[in-house]
Parts: structure tokens; sequence; C-alpha cells
């Protein structure tokens, strides 16, 4: 990615344009994105719970974005798109044309970022992957076993898609290639939240360039859900009333208490170890191993110690009341600087509209500006601006400014 002086004057303007707004509670926007997600494939080989493309829960239509299609995006939004996030629904891996789609973006040196499932990372695709070009690949590994990964990545295999990761780090070092940079991505679940430091130590032993946990989206939370951490601080939900049943058993009680004991003892014989209540992250200490802040949710912070929470019983019912920790202000960053693109040309506002519902405007039919200029994104940027709570797609997001 170059950041050109187009680029970076379109930036500035996006940004003024974004404090004027907040400070006077006008909807002025100038500028074009400087970032777009794109959806190569909106369905999948997994049947992921909480996914409406594995669980084919979609109204819309099943699709693969074409190249003409690719292509006439990408050069309505040059000069000034500088980051494509290729992937939003679905697994782009499922597109042929998606090495394709990477390759030419990369030639308008626009940083191309991707998330998969890892099932197709064989010999001939990890080539291909590295040759494309592709700035930044992130594979989803929920679990440190099949057993806990499989509880979410359902028809998922683990060792498929570790043989899978081993492939293309091995790969990566024999082409003498920097790229992609390999992100281990693991959802924080009930399922998984006592092999936090497992997944840790294989992502370490696998040699990819980062691991990240990020907190599940549940799309039904407020009574809670079976796949909830028990861990409030591995969540993005925060229980406003009420106890789960299981927090009401005085065996459970019994155990919680066993971990905070183990918690203390843990951390009296490593000093390295803490307990971060502010930042979601996990550091890893005397390790090449990079990570990084994914959301503004807490977790533990550990070094080589483990730490760990009973394991739970996931048909667990709550009689508990959630809401998401996110205070959601009358604003978003991203209405002013980002869309998303479905595989059919449909522009919607944001990675949070799953189903389409919020269609601004069609790349099939009309001219990218037209659409980012239209009465619809410009009404919906005033609707979030007076009342965003009121905004069904905006109910359960964790963008906080």
């Amino acid at each position: 990615m170059i950041l050109s002086f187009t680029r970076i004057f379109n930036l500035l303007k996006i940004i003024v344009s974004y404090l004027i707004s907040r400070i006077t509670g006008r909807v002025i926007h100038w500028g074009n994105p400087v970032a777009v997600s794109i959806e190569p494939a909106n369905f999948c080989n997994l049947s992921c719970p909480e996914c409406p493309a594995g669980m084919k829960k979609l109204t819309r239509h099943e699709g693969l974005m074409q190249p003409e299609t690719f292509q006439s995006i990408i050069s309505q939004m040059l000069p000034h798109l500088s980051y494509l996030t290729l992937y939003f629904q679905g697994e782009p891996y499922l597109n042929r044309h998606f090495l394709n789609f990477i390759a030419f973006a990369r030639s308008k040196k626009i940083f191309v970022a991707t998330a998969t499932n890892g099932h197709f990372l064989d010999e001939a695709t990890v080539r291909q992957t590295i040759t494309s070009g592709l700035n930044q690949l992130i594979i989803s590994l929920d679990g440190a076993d099949q057993e806990s990964y499989q509880a979410y990545r359902m028809g998922g295999d683990f060792a498929k898609v570790v043989a899978g990761i081993r492939l293309l780090v091995i790969e990566k070092k024999r082409m003498k290639s920097d790229k992609p940079e390999i992100i281990l991505q693991c959802l924080l679940l009930k399922s998984n939240e006592h092999k936090l430091a497992e997944i840790k130590k294989l992502g370490k032993d696998l040699g990819v360039n980062k691991i990240t946990f990020k907190t599940a989206q549940f799309n039904d939370y407020s009574q809670g859900n079976p796949l909830m951490p028990e861990n409030p601080k591995l969540t993005r939900y925060i229980r406003i009333s009420g106890k789960s049943e299981e927090t009401q058993n005085p065996k459970f009680k019994i155990q919680k208490s066993k971990v905070k004991n183990q918690k203390s003892k843990v951390k009296s014989q490593n000093p390295k170890v803490k307990i971060q209540n502010s930042k979601f992250k996990i550091q890893t200490c005397k390790s090449n191993l990079k990570t990084e802040k994914v959301f503004h949710f807490p977790i533990f912070k550990f070094a080589d110690s483990q730490i760990k929470t009973p394991p739970v019983n996931q048909n667990t019912k709550s009689a508990a009341t959630y809401s998401i920790k996110n205070r959601q202000p009358n604003s978003c960053f991203r209405m002013w600087s980002s869309c998303v693109i479905t595989w059919d040309g449909n522009v919607v506002p944001c990675c949070f509209d799953k189903d389409a519902k919020y269609v601004a405007g069609n790349m099939n039919k009309q001219n990218f500006n037209e659409i980012w200029r239209g009465h619809f994104l410009q009404e919906f940027r005033k609707n979030i601006s007076q009342d965003r709570k009121s905004i069904d797609i905006c109910t359960n997001c964790s963008q906080s400014f």
C-alpha cells in the first residue's frame, strides 16, 4: 500500500468532515472510501452456528462475484482506495477467481487482507496465495484439538487446517517471501475458554506471525447464549440482571473459587503474569510471535503460564439478561470512510448488514460515486447521528466511535 498525496488528502477530508459532523450534529461528508469489503462468495463449506452463511439463513441468493464486476468496482474506487478486505459472508476460496482478484488489487497498490477457515490450503493454492501478493491472511482456528474446534466449526477438520497453516509457513520460507502475514484468529467461546494457553502455544509452534483472540458476536444474546464464555472478560456482552443456572450451582461456585486461587498462585510464581482489565490483548514474552489489539474488550494477559477455567455444559440455559458492552454513541466513522459490496454488486453500509437489508445501490447498474454520495447513504448517516440504537443492524455493533 502506497499512501500517495491523493490518498492522504482524501483521508484528511474524511476525518475533518466526520469531526465537524460530530461537533455540529449536522451530517457533513467529504471524501471517498479509503477502505472497502468485497464479498467473493456468500456461502461456505462449514456450518458454524452463529454464521448466517454457514447455516443457510441468508435470504439473499447465493453466488460468486465475477471478475468483470470486481475489476469495475476497484477501478471506480481508485485512486482513493487504500485498503481492501476481500471477504464478507462465506468462504472466499470457494470463488475460483479469488486469487486473481487479489493480484489485480495488488497491481493497483492496494493493501489486501482476507480471512479463511483454512480448509483449502493445499500445495498449489498455498503457492498461488503467496505469489498473488496477498498482504494479510487471517485463518480461523477456534480450538486446540478436534473436540474444542468442532464445537463451533461444525463440519471442520482441525488437523487439515493445522496442516494447511504449517504448509503455508514452510512455503513462505522456501519462497523467501514476507507475505502474506499469517494471523491465527480464535473466537472466544465457552468451548475453548479453558484452552487459550494451548491455542497460543499451537500458534507459536506453527510459526504464524500473530495470534489474536476475538470476542464472538451472537445473533441472539439478550438471554445469553450456550456458546458465550463464562468469563465475562472474554465476551463483548455484559450481564445486566439475573444469574445463569451454572453460577447459581454450588459446585460451579466451588470451581470458580479454585480458578481464582489458581490465578493468584500463578501470578505469585511468575511476575510476568497479569490480569489486564482495560485492553483486549495477549502479549507473548520471549517470543517473536506478535499480537495485536482486536477489540476494546478485556482478556487475560499471560506469559508462559496456563490459566485454566473449568469446562462448562454447553446446553445450559440462562435466566440472566445481557446487553452489549459497547455504549454505541450516535456516531460511526465507518459510515464516512468505508462500505461493503456483496458478490452481486450491492453496496451496503457495513459488515453488520450481513443479509444486505440496507442496499444503497448496485455497482452493476450505477456508478459508485452516485451511490456513495446518494440520498440513501446520506440519510443513513443522518439516522446514525441522531439515534444509532434505533437501527437494527447497529444494536450488535462493536464500533465505538
